[in-house]
């Protein structure tokens, strides 16, 4: 299935890379085609500014409040409201809500047995820049997105009493399995909308 994810950072970031993921667990191969490509799939992520006339987009999001949103794609499932807002000046029918990384017990349910007291997913950005992360972040346990290891980023979310990330899908895993988490602004680095 044409389908669209962005693919660097490699290895890949855990947000990105959950779409094919998703697809394969259900028996789907996912065909990557480019961004400015139409008659495509987009999933997870804040990639709702690439969606192109025919394209289906199920639960992406935007990244800034200005985002364009094009009027001729399909909307299966948008992430939030924000998002929702800007597709509501272009379509009337009811769009369903909803990150589908909150659908990840559904492929892969491990035990929730936290061992960790905190578990810190910073987003990739941030990676390099440890003298800015809070200084308690060292003695965490540090769960790093750039993984295309689905189920072993889940172990690890699922192994901590909390989790604080400066990345959304390090916070949106860890809602999904139940793990308390706090989002953490790290930086001014990041080049969307808080």
């Amino acid at each position: 299935m044409r389908t669209f994810w962005p693919r660097s950072p490699a290895p890949g970031n855990i947000g990105d890379i959950l779409t094919p993921w998703m697809m394969r667990q259900d028996g789907v191969e996912p065909t990557h085609v480019s961004q400015n490509e139409s008659g495509k799939i987009l999933g997870i992520g804040s990639i709702l500014r690439f969606a192109k006339p025919g394209d289906q987009v199920w639960t992406s999001g935007i990244m800034r409040k200005g985002d364009p949103i094009n009027p001729k794609a399909c909307f299966c499932a948008l992430r939030g409201p924000l998002s929702l807002e800007k597709a509501k000046a272009s379509h009337r029918a009811k769009i369903p809500l909803g990150d589908g990384a909150l659908c990840l017990p559904r492929y892969y349910n491990p035990a929730v047995n936290p061992i960790y007291p905190l578990g810190v997913v910073p987003h990739y950005i941030d990676l390099p820049h440890r003298h800015e992360w809070p200084v308690y972040w060292q003695d965490a346990l540090l769960i790093s997105p750039l993984t295309k290891d689905v189920e072993s980023f889940v172990d690890l979310i699922v192994s901590c009493e909390r989790i604080e990330s400066s990345s959304l899908h390090g916070c949106i895993i860890a809602e999904a399995y139940g793990i308390p988490w706090t989002w953490v602004k790290v930086g001014s680095r990041l080049s969307g909308d808080d």
